[in-house]
């Protein structure tokens, strides 16, 4: 599979997303910026319904897919070498899910956090 390989970053201190990021680099296995002062997330090569592109860190809803009335939730997370589509520590379907077309982004975890409160795990 070829996808563009990208990545955005939220600035820690002050606390904006920044797209577009070129300079991350592997430290002890993880991605950091050149001064850590980022938290970076890599686009995983593909886009919601409405064609925004999709990150690590993201919320998104499946209007496709209904539980208990509530449309399925979950959080973009890279786990065991692949992304997946979990809730409080619940995986879920794993990138296989994240090809639905009903997917949208409604946030993400660092500049909504109040979209994680109330939602059950699916």
């Amino acid at each position: 599979m070829n996808r563009e390989l990208k990545f955005r970053g939220f600035h820690k201190i002050d606390k904006i997303m920044v797209y577009d990021l070129n300079s991350p680099r592997l430290l002890h296995g993880k991605l950091v910026s050149e001064d850590n002062d980022y938290i970076l997330m890599q686009y995983i090569g593909r886009e919601d319904k409405n064609g925004l592109c999709i990150y690590e860190g993201d919320i998104i809803i499946d209007d496709g897919i209904h539980y208990k009335n509530k449309p399925k939730f979950g959080i973009v997370s890279f786990e065991d070498g692949c992304f997946v589509l979990s809730n409080e520590g619940y995986q879920s379907d794993s990138f296989f899910y994240l090809l639905s077309e009903d997917l949208e982004v409604i946030g993400n975890i660092h500049e909504n956090p109040e979209l994680l409160e109330n939602n059950e795990c699916l």
